[in-house]
């Protein structure tokens, strides 16, 4: 019988740095639906800020780029959680999509 716990392998400091940032971060996102990347006409998933303005990105360019622009002088930055999911030892919270009501009112 292997022992699995030996097997794990340490967290990237990436997968530290993002889970401190997602513990601290607030839930409501904001960007809204006409903010676009400012790559691409995608949405914008995640917003990076510096003392010379604001980087848009949508979830592959953010995630093609994410340790480039975190290891810049960014002061602050918000990133849908979904879009962290495919780094490793990084906790996602699970969305939690019920509604009150019977589905056709907001009752």
């Amino acid at each position: 019988m292997t022992n699995t716990a030996t097997l794990e392998k340490p967290l990237s400091p990436l997968a530290i740095q993002l889970n401190e940032a997602l513990k601290a971060q607030d839930p409501a996102s904001p960007l809204n639906r006409q903010t676009i990347c400012d790559r691409c006409p995608g949405a914008a998933q995640a917003i990076f800020t510096y003392e010379r303005g604001d980087i848009y990105l949508c979830g592959h360019h953010m995630r093609a780029n994410l340790a480039t622009v975190l290891d810049g002088p960014v002061t602050s930055y918000w990133i849908e959680p979904s879009e962290l999911g495919h780094i490793r030892g990084v906790g996602v919270p699970e969305q939690d999509f019920t509604r009150a009501g019977d589905g056709l009112t907001d009752a």
